[in-house]
């Protein structure tokens, strides 16, 4: 392997531990903000796969590392966890 080959190599495992550490972030906080909601608006929410995956009420799912999200009655997916708790007023 020559220099450039471990370059290489650690420029992407330092990329994959960013992308890591932002995920991680992105699920304290993520998780918070939609747990701040749903004890104001009395919602529910069930924790699956150890928090990574969220089922909210019974129509949203969130996979807060990602901020994914699934509307079950409609079966559309969107990201954002602010545009989720905008969704979530809608309704």
């Amino acid at each position: 392997m020559n220099d450039e080959e471990k370059d290489d190599g650690e420029m992407w495992e330092g990329y994959r531990q960013e992308r890591r550490e932002k995920k991680a972030s992105n699920l304290e906080y993520s998780t918070q903000l939609i747990e701040e909601w749903a004890m104001e608006h009395k919602v529910t929410i069930m924790h699956f796969n150890g928090g990574v995956h969220l089922r909210i009420g019974t129509r949203w799912d969130f996979w807060p590392s990602t901020g994914k999200y699934l509307d079950r009655t409609t079966g559309k997916y969107k990201r954002g966890v602010r545009e989720l708790i905008r969704d979530m007023e809608r309704v």
